[in-house]
Order: C-alpha cells, then sequence, then structure tokens
C-alpha cells in the first residue's frame, strides 16, 4: 500500500502527520535565532606582535620575517602577508578553503613558542587569534552622566558593564574612552636614602598588598560558599599606611608616607570616543557566537532603560550610536514582506489557470505546510532565518506549488472522464506520478551540489540550497498525500461561464492565452523553415552574454553591495601624531559632515579602530563610523555619498590618509 491510498483510505494517519509537522514547525521557528546572513568565517589567522620603540624596519627584521618563516611551513596555506609598522607586526595567514582552524591554530602556536626566544627581549610574545565575525561589535553607544570624569568611568566599570555583562548571549562588554583613575606614588630619593629603602621594597610591598588571594571554601548540606582574602586597596590612605621597612629592636617602622606622595592622578588617555562630536564614555558590546543578535539587542536595551531609571539622581543617559540588529529586523522583514507578495500573486495566478476557487486553496495548502515544515529541518541543522534561507523560501514557492498542480490537474482529467472523487484521486496521481517525482528531482539535483561542495561561497550558500531542496521534497510529500486526500474530498468540476464578473474575466483571459499560443506557434514553424538561422542567432546571443563580462560591462563581485545607509572613514595622520593632535583633526573632520542633513549620527573613536586593537603608537589613527538617513530621504547612495567625502576630505585637510569602507553586513 503505497503513501497515496494510505492518506485517502485513512485520512487521520495523513492528518496527525501533517499536524506534527505544522507543530514541530512552529515551535522551531519560535527557536529560530535571526541573522543578517549565515555563519561564516574564512579560514584567516592573525598573528599579531607589538615591539615597543621599534621602527618598521626593526619590526620587520627581527619580528615579523621570523614569525613568517617559522609559520611558512604549516599545511594548506593560501597566501601569506606581513605588515610591518611603527612597534607593531602583523602577519596574516589565509588558508585554503576546508581547513582545520583549529588544529592549525594549535600547530602554529607550537611553531610560535618555538622562536619566542629568538624575538627580541623588548616584545611581546606574538598573539595568534582567527577571524570571526562574531567578534565584531553587535551594539556600541555612550553614556554620560553628571558625575566627574573619573567617577563615572569608576561608575560605568563597577555598576553597568557588569550588570550588561550578565545578560543572555552577551560574550563581553568594553569600555572605550573615559577618563580612567590611577594613584600614582611619587617616591623621594633622599628620604629613600635616609631611611635605607630602595625603589625594589617600595614596588613589591605595593604589589604584593594588593591581592585578592583564594582561601578555600566552607561546605554545608545545601551549598558551598567560596572563602577570598581581599587585600585590594580602597583608599589612598591606606596605601600611605603600608609599612616598606620595619626594624623591632629599636622599634622603628618606615611608611610609604614617610618616603612617597600618594596621590589621585589621571591616567593618560590612549582612546577618545565621541558620539556627533560630543566626548562620550563608550560601551563596545558584542554577542556570543550561538547568541540571537535580535534578542540580545533587545535584552540590552531594556537593561539601558532599567539602568537609567535607577540612577537618575546621577542624570545617567545612553546613546545608542549602532547596533547592527535593527539592520537584520529591517531586512528580514523586507523578505518577509516579499515572501507575502510572492505567495498572494501566485495564489492570483493559480486562481487565473485553475479557474477555481476551491482548487486553488487545494494547491495552495502545499505552501505553508512545506515552508513551515522546513523550520524543523533548519532548527536540528543549526540553521538561522537570514537573508539567504528566507531568500531561498521566497524563490520556492513557485515550486511547491508545481507538484500539486500537475496532479491536481490529472485528477480532474479522470473526473471528466466520469470516474468517481476518490478513484479519480488514486489513479490521477498513481499516473502522474513519475512526472511529479523528475520535476522534483530536477530542481533537488540544481541545488544538492553545493550543499556538498566546500570553500567560503559553499559556506554562505548552502543554508540557502538546504532551504530549497528541504521545502521542495516536502512539497513533493505533500502533491503525494495531502492533494489526493483533499480532492477526493472537496474538489469538484466547475464550468467558467460569462454571466458574472470573474467568469468574463477568466475567459477574457483564456482569450488572450488562445491568442498568445498562436503567435507562438507562428514564430516556431519561422525558426523550422529558417533553422540555420535561427540556430546563428541563439549561439550569438549566448556568445554575446560572456562577451559582456569579458569587456567589463557587467561586473564582477562577491556579493552585491546593499545600501545600507552606513560607512566607516579611517584618518591616518603622520606616526608621530600626539592623540590630542589627531583629535584635533578629527573634529575638522566631524564638523565637515554636521553640515550635511544627510548625516544622521556619527560615532568616533580615536587611537583605536573596528579591528579592536589598542596598541602601542595607535595615536595617530582615528575612525569615524557614519550613519546617513534612509536612502528614500536622500538623493546620493551611501557608496557616492562616501566617495565625494573622502574627495573633499583630502582636499581639505592635508597630510591625511583616508581609507573608506561600506558596511554590508
Amino acid at each position: 500500500m503505497n503513501i497515496t491510498r494510505i492518506s485517502i483510505e485513512r485520512p487521520t494517519i495523513a492528518i496527525v502527520i501533517f499536524s506534527l509537522l505544522i507543530i514541530l514547525g512552529i515551535m522551531s521557528y519560535r527557536f529560530l535565532n535571526y541573522e543578517l546572513v549565515p555563519e561564516f568565517n574564512p579560514p584567516v589567522i592573525t598573528v599579531t606582535t607589538i615591539y615597543p620603540g621599534a621602527s618598521p624596519r626593526e619590526v620587520e627584521n627581527s619580528v615579523s620575517k621570523p614569525v613568517e618563516d617559522a609559520l611558512s611551513s604549516l599545511e594548506n596555506i593560501e597566501t601569506i602577508t606581513s605588515t610591518s609598522m611603527e612597534s607593531f607586526s602583523l602577519v596574516k595567514l589565509e588558508m585554503k578553503a576546508g581547513t582545520d582552524i583549529k588544529n592549525t591554530l594549535r600547530e602554529a602556536d607550537r611553531k610560535i613558542n618555538g622562536i619566542v626566544g629568538d624575538l627580541p627581549s623588548q616584545s611581546s610574545k606574538p598573539t595568534l587569534t582567527r577571524f570571526d565575525f562574531n567578534d565584531l561589535p553587535v551594539m556600541r553607544m555612550g553614556t554620560y552622566s553628571s558625575l566627574s570624569a573619573e567617577d563615572f568611568y569608576d561608575f560605568a566599570r563597577n555598576q553597568i558593564v557588569p550588570v550588561l555583562n550578565q545578560i543572555e548571549g552577551v560574550a563581553q562588554v568594553r569600555l572605550l574612552g573615559g577618563v580612567e583613575r590611577e594613584v600614582q606614588v611619587k617616591v623621594d630619593p633622599q628620604k629613600m636614602a635616609a631611611n635605607n629603602v630602595s625603589l625594589l621594597q617600595v614596588t613589591q610591598i605595593i604589589q604584593r598588598t594588593n591581592l585578592e588571594i583564594p582561601a578555600g571554601k566552607v561546605e554545608s548540606e545545601e551549598r558551598q560558599n567560596f572563602i577570598r582574602f581581599s587585600g585590594r586597596f580602597e583608599s589612598v590612605e591606606e596605601i600611605k599606611e603600608l609599612v616598606v621597612l620595619e626594624i623591632p629592636q629599636i622599634g622603628k617602622k618606615v611608611y610609604i608616607k614617610d618616603i612617597a606622595d600618594v596621590t589621585f592622578f589621571r591616567k593618560e588617555q590612549t582612546v577618545i570616543a565621541k558620539i556627533n562630536g560630543k566626548e562620550a564614555l563608550a560601551l563596545d558590546i558584542r554577542k556570543q557566537s550561538d547568541a540571537n543578535a535580535v534578542e540580545m539587542s533587545e535584552a540590552v536595551r531594556e537593561r539601558l532603560d532599567e539602568l537609567s531609571n535607577k540612577y537618575q539622581d546621577i542624570s545617567l543617559v545612553f546613546d545608542i550610536a549602532q547596533d547592527t540588529s535593527q539592520f537584520t529586523i529591517k531586512a528580514a522583514d523586507a523578505v518577509i514582506t516579499d515572501l507575502t507578495y510572492a505567495i498572494i500573486l501566485v495564489s492570483l495566478v493559480m486562481l487565473i489557470f485553475l479557474h477555481s476557487v476551491r482548487n486553488s486553496l487545494i494547491v495552495l495548502v502545499s505552501i505553508p505546510t512545506s515552508i513551515i515544515s522546513t523550520f524543523t529541518v533548519m532548527y536540528l541543522l543549526g540553521y538561522s532565518l537570514n537573508l539567504l534561507t528566507l531568500l531561498g523560501l521566497s524563490l520556492s514557492i513557485g515550486i511547491l506549488v508545481d507538484d500539486s498542480i500537475v496532479v491536481l490537474e490529472n485528477i480532474h482529467r479522470h473526473i471528466e472522464m466520469g470516474k468517481d472523487r476518490v478513484r479519480s484521486a488514486y489513479e490521477g496521481r498513481m499516473e502522474i506520478g513519475f512526472t511529479a517525482l523528475s520535476i522534483t528531482m530536477i530542481d533537488v539535483v540544481v541545488f544538492m551540489p553545493i550543499i556538498f561542495s566546500s570553500g567560503l561561497v559553499a559556506d554562505m550558500l548552502r543554508q540557502y540550497s538546504v532551504v530549497i531542496v528541504t521545502s521542495t521534497l516536502f512539497s513533493l510529500f505533500v502533491s503525494f498525500t495531502i492533494v489526493p486526500l483533499l480532492t477526493s474530498r472537496f474538489s469538484k468540476l466547475e464550468r467558467i461561464k460569462g454571466k458574472t464578473i470573474f467568469g468574463k474575466a477568466i475567459l477574457g483571459f483564456e482569450t488572450f492565452l488562445e491568442n498568445l499560443t498562436d503567435e507562438l506557434i507562428k514564430a516556431l514553424r519561422l525558426a523550422f523553415n529558417y533553422k540555420y538561422l535561427a540556430l546563428f542567432i541563439a549561439f550569438l546571443l549566448f556568445s554575446s552574454s560572456f562577451l559582456l563580462i569579458y569587456f567589463g560591462l557587467i561586473g564582477i563581485e562577491f556579493t552585491k553591495a546593499g545600501d545600507r545607509s552606513e560607512f566607516l572613514i579611517e584618518v591616518e595622520l603622520p606616526k608621530d601624531a600626539s592623540l590630542a593632535k589627531t583629535n584635533k583633526v578629527v573634529e575638522q573632520v566631524e564638523e565637515y559632515l554636521k553640515r550635511f542633513p544627510e548625516v544622521e549620527n556619527i560615532f568616533t573613536t580615536v587611537g583605536i579602530t573596528s579591528s579592536g586593537r589598542i596598541e602601542f603608537n595607535t595615536s595617530y589613527l582615528a575612525e569615524l563610523n557614519i550613519r546617513l538617513v534612509d536612502k528614500s530621504q536622500r538623493e546620493l547612495s551611501t557608496s557616492l555619498f562616501a566617495r565625494k567625502v573622502k574627495h573633499d576630505l583630502e582636499s581639505d585637510i592635508p597630510g591625511i590618509i583616508i581609507r573608506l569602507s561600506l558596511i554590508h553586513i
């Protein structure tokens, strides 16, 4: 007994199966993460090393080249490049597609450990990292209060950051900019000599005292409590009262206050953060690799509102400058809207060709059933709702109804032959079964190779292909079960008469279709009569399509750059530029940008770039994240506007280098 006969004769089984698929699909949908694109990480490893005070040439000869030589023996290396700057070395390894990055990282770490002794003693140990899109911030914001700069930094570090770190999905919260407080101990050499105290003794006693030491735990039947010995300084007075030297024989004690002045001091700023030109204490929030960026963003916003209400006495305010999840939501909503339009259009087309609302609804059942069932497979495979999976669902809508239409049409042919509906449903499906299977397998075969291929493009398109293949196979299952079942129970022959508006429209369309068919037949006869000319024209058109690419009339790019209304400007000054000087130049850039009504928000960091490096001597670098108003409210695209800004800045401010990059994902 085949599945069609079971569905017709025992409809309860089919109803239960599809009810379970629908329920599981709806439950799975609720657990799917929202992402802009599928998670994929290019096989890239970076090695960074700090060599304070070294020139680019010294960095290259003493650090970059030894690291390159050590790593060049690794397997599956596509390219290896190095960048040597003042006090800083960056070596980048691009691996071949399909490389096991984890094993490569372990092997690279082993090779680096082997040459650490050969590197300059002043340099830091090389740091290996794998490129990961999850390391990019999801949210960036500025925060303000009525507290002093030093007090507010301590407040944010102790009260705001720990609260945000507790939010589910948050991997890291970083403070950018602000003024950090530090304790400065100014020793008096003469007083040290008079009391027979060395500088080493002073530093050692401060280091030993300012510690937190685990002291075990106390367990009971219900809980366990960990004990820590806290020796952290809480005030300057505690440091002043430290005993540096004690001579019991004469009862003499030498305190820090006897040989040094201990005061609070402003720590030298290495990073300045600003929002729309106003200096702020910025927060950089990154998500966990498996977290839902949209849900995390919503939770963060709720917690920010709670903090603002809780600390109204200090006028705590948050200004969100960047939230990538909002663009993800907009993009997903746009695709879902297109998906809805596609369903409506397919329904109208089916209504026109099938001449019946009843029959159209029977076929239409295959769309939600197949799509919702696909959500279960997506959840089991760890996929997400992103532009490519939603695009795959949109594309598959037209494919999903193919099998059902073919089956339904053949069932109706048997009904017109005078057979009853149950017999017609079974025989009609069985007769056309191989044809429907062939239609489906052609679609599956087209997308199946992408699923099993490797490489960066395959990593991006795999979810797209799996969604199409899965939904198509579900549609075949529906056409073999639900469609015969519904047809055997509810379908009937309908004769179109021109007495109603609907009937007149259908008959008019049929007349148009017949005329179009006649014209196509005439064109086909003409092609048969002049077959060599027809073949030549076809070959010419086929060849011309490749020539368009060859002559550059059709461009080639990895992905189409959509207008996200955001772009980055990196400003680079001469290497000897101070943080204050770089900040002054950035102020000119900000004033220039504020003149444009198209500019909605400017998030600025001086001394750090989006790579997240706060390294030696990066005071000459600054980055501006510019967000524009929606593209419907401006004349120029983001790309053209960014190029105009770059051209004007390079012309107006001499001696600076402007790097431009559009934000696509």
